[in-house]
């Protein structure tokens, strides 16, 4: 079979990256909705644009090997109070996911914020801290995402490290609307839609949809 050339290469890796960018839309569309199950698209679209292993090379890295310097914007982190002399911080709570109510329902806010947010690079936004809750050990986005996308979406496995099942099967965070008190929140699946959020508004910046 004969080898693309370097100009066919780029349009087919463009046709890939439209894809995603599709699959990753309609996802987060869908969790606006109230659909968490689409979690599962959003963390395998991540997956293939962002992780890269030994035998694979992220779709992102085909079209610029600097990927991981990409800008992204993402929900600015509170900051540190100051704390009187010998006493240090915790954080006891971080989630980095943006909810909304709507109709009653909590659902994914679609939409992101500019002026609420930080802007980063691709690479630390990717590793960054995504989620600590009581007793359970903090969770990168990346842990959180290849979680989801590696034991819930291209393979159903129970195999799981326990900090990712802790995360699963924590109570730590429950939503009380108009006083009824809701089931817990699926907080990883969350984190991995706003994932999705934000990777889409990275994506239009710096590989604008033709």
């Amino acid at each position: 079979m004969a080898k693309l050339s370097a100009g066919e290469k780029k349009a087919y890796y463009l046709t890939a990256l439209e894809q995603h960018r599709q699959l990753l839309k309609s996802a987060v569309e869908q969790m606006a909705e109230g659909n968490l199950v689409h979690a599962l698209t959003i963390a395998t679209s991540i997956r293939v644009l962002l992780h890269e292993t030994g035998s694979s090379i992220p779709l992102l890295k085909r079209l610029r090997t600097d990927y991981l310097s990409l800008p992204i914007f993402t929900t600015a982190a509170p900051k540190p109070r100051p704390t009187p002399p010998n006493v240090r911080a915790v954080t006891i709570m971080h989630i980095a996911a943006n909810f909304m109510i709507a109709g009653g329902k909590l659902s994914l806010n679609p939409t992101i914020n500019i002026a609420g947010c930080e802007q980063k690079a691709l690479g630390r936004w990717w590793t960054d801290l995504g989620l600590v809750v009581p007793g359970g050990t903090p969770l990168s986005r990346k842990d959180i995402i290849l979680g989801i996308a590696n034991k819930e979406g291209a393979h159903v496995d129970d195999d799981m490290p326990r900090n990712y099942r802790l995360m699963l099967q924590s109570k730590s965070l429950r939503i009380k609307i108009n006083d009824t008190e809701h089931e817990p929140v699926n907080i990883t699946k969350y984190v991995c839609g706003t994932a999705g959020v934000e990777l889409l508004d990275c994506l239009q910046r710096n590989f604008p949809a033709s």
